[in-house]
Order: C-alpha cells, then sequence, then structure tokens
C-alpha cells in the first residue's frame, strides 16, 4: 500500500494543479447557491478604484422585481462628479439621475448591458480619476408561445 500511496500523491498534485491552471477537468456545475457572473461584472463585489475614486456598487442587476438601485460615488475631499454615459440612455437600457455623491440607476426600456462612467474632476477642470458601473438590465418579461 505505501507504494501506492507514493504514486498517487503526484498525480493528485499534477490534476489539482492542472485543474488551477485551466488545463484540466471542467469545472462542477454551478448549484443554486453560486454566484453566475455576467459578462463584465466585477468579481466578488471588489470594486475597482482610480485615483480613490469608487462607486458602489459597480455592477448594477435591474429585475422586474428591482428597477432602479442607488450608487454611491466616492472620491478625494473636493471631488466634483460628472456622468460620462456613451450609450445606456440612448440605447434605452437604463438611466442615471442625480448629483453629488449619489445617483439612481433606473431601468430602461430596452434588455441589455451598458457602462456608465463617474469622472471626477475635483474643484477645477483637471481629471482626477473615474469609476465605471456595469449596468445589465433584464426588466423587460419575455412572452411565452404556447
Amino acid at each position: 500500500m505505501t507504494g501506492i500511496k507514493r504514486l498517487i500523491r503526484p498525480i493528485t498534485t499534477l490534476a489539482v494543479a492542472g485543474t488551477l491552471a485551466g488545463c484540466g477537468a471542467s469545472l462542477p456545475p454551478a448549484t443554486a447557491t453560486s454566484q453566475v457572473q455576467w459578462a463584465g461584472a466585477p468579481i466578488a463585489d471588489k470594486c475597482p478604484s482610480d485615483k480613490g475614486v469608487s462607486v458602489k456598487p459597480c455592477a448594477v442587476d435591474l429585475t422586474p422585481k428591482k428597477t432602479s438601485t442607488s450608487v454611491t460615488v466616492k472620491g478625494p475631499k473636493g471631488s466634483t462628479f460628472t456622468v460620462k454615459d456613451p450609450g445606456c440612455t440612448s440605447r434605452g437600457v437604463a438611466t442615471v439621475s442625480g448629483s453629488g455623491n449619489t445617483y439612481l440607476i433606473s431601468a430602461g426600456t430596452k434588455l441589455g448591458q451598458c457602462v456608465v462612467t463617474f469622472v471626477d474632476y475635483g474643484q477645477g477642470s483637471k481629471r482626477i480619476g473615474a469609476a465605471k458601473a456595469i449596468i445589465l438590465n433584464k426588466t423587460v418579461k419575455r412572452k411565452h408561445k404556447h
């Protein structure tokens, strides 16, 4: 038995290393308690910060039961934020309203994903940093054909 144990250990180590490297066995199927991450979403609720500028939550999931969400933008003292919305409103995915440090993201009439950027220009016109919120609108219920 000792010889078999010595043989199994290296094989097990290689299998684990291969799996971690993405070369080994497939991942187990998602369970009901697993969190599904959509394309572009920040991992595990970690919101990036750019020179002290951040937005939380940075991943906004809009559903039929939750059609709007408040986000809080933070930056260095004296921050002045400008909302850059290159496609959310124009594509009908979502709208962003608010000022200061609190903004309301509301579902539009179209399903889809878009990104809103909050840029901090401080007290002058110099760009200090920016934070992005990724929005996924899945509020529109699809009609089932019977």
